[in-house]
């Protein structure tokens, strides 16, 4: 688990084969929420924030394609949106294991 540090993926899938990475919810989260205006926004983000509190995938890809298709029209959210969908699979690599947590314990 790390920030999306293209030198640190690409080290950590060259070094540990077949180990999945997962890209940091707090990184996640602030990449998304800093593109997009404080102002009128607090629907947005708190389904976002709702959205890393799945801890099963097909939840998450619902609530997720859900977020993405109410508001990619609108021009203040669209690069929220652009970073909630690429960033996603990354995010949720925990999700694909059993007896998943969305936070360490």
């Amino acid at each position: 688990i790390s920030d999306a540090h293209t030198g640190f993926v690409s080290a950590v899938r060259q070094s540990f084969i077949n180990a999945s990475w997962q890209k940091c919810q707090v990184h996640f989260l602030r990449n998304i929420l800093t593109s997009i205006p404080k102002k009128n926004s607090k629907p947005f983000r708190e389904a976002v924030k709702a959205i890393v509190k799945f801890t099963y995938i097909n939840l998450a890809w619902v609530a997720k394609n859900r977020l993405v298709s109410d508001y990619i029209d609108q021009e203040n959210s669209q690069k929220a949106c652009e970073t909630l969908d690429n960033c996603f699979e990354d995010t949720f690599q925990y999700t694909l294991f059993g007896n998943a947590h969305n936070r360490l314990k």
